[in-house]
């Protein structure tokens, strides 16, 4: 008896136009939810950041502020000071350097705000070692550092409480 013929039929051209149809429109999905994925974690990692510095910088001036030490003894005791001075845009504190870095002594910090272009401000530090409130010498190595840091960057404003 004889075996009917088994016929192997290919793709038409329709079923693979239409194969391919689907896989790119798979593929644009899938590429527009990795878009998205990858804008929601850059957008994270820019608020964190952020975040992290200010949090960072509030620790650092919380550390200053409570270890104020009074600029001169004896006029810290007739004045009732503590060695901190300031105005509503700059703050002078003298308070000693963290045992860190490895300084000791007291040295004397400025806090202030500086104006930029954009109408923003950035917060800056700067120390040296004090000497009875006003600073002596700066702490750093070259002249080309002595510029102040920046803490934060586009601060519209600081406000400064303390008794």
């Amino acid at each position: 008896m004889k075996q009917p013929a088994i016929r192997v039929r290919g793709m038409t051209l329709l079923e693979m136009l239409v194969a391919l149809l689907l896989l790119s429109a798979l593929s644009l999905g899938i590429l527009t939810a990795l878009r998205t994925g990858h804008r929601t974690y850059s957008m994270i990692l820019r608020s964190s950041r952020g975040t992290s510095d200010i949090a960072a910088t509030q620790a650092l001036l919380r550390r200053i502020i409570e270890s104020a030490y009074p600029i001169n003894a004896t006029t810290a005791k007739s004045q009732g000071g503590l060695g901190l001075e300031g105005t509503h845009e700059r703050l002078s504190v003298s308070a000693p350097m963290s045992l860190a870095s490895g300084a000791q002594g007291l040295y004397r910090y400025e806090l202030t705000l500086k104006p930029r272009s954009d109408g923003a401000n950035d917060f800056l530090l700067k120390y040296g070692v004090d000497r009875d409130g006003t600073v002596a010498e700066l702490t750093r190595a070259s002249a080309s550092d002595s510029e102040p840091e920046v803490l934060l960057e586009r601060v519209r404003e600081v406000k400064y409480e303390y008794l």
